[in-house]
């Protein structure tokens, strides 16, 4: 799963759909996990490394 967004809008639609495929596709907790972590590394980054 390859995360390539620029803005923190476009990041929160990918995670929203991301999420939602994973539950009703009834994966594990963990595959929800990855995406949430996947998510916040790229959220970080999109925020300058959360220093803002």
């Amino acid at each position: 799963m390859e995360i390539e967004y620029t803005t923190l809008t476009d990041l929160d639609a990918w995670f929203r759909e991301e999420v939602f495929n994973a539950i009703n596709c009834r994966e594990n907790l963990d595959v929800i996990i990855d995406i949430a972590n996947k998510y916040n590394e790229h959220h970080d980054n999109l925020q300058g490394g959360g220093n803002n």
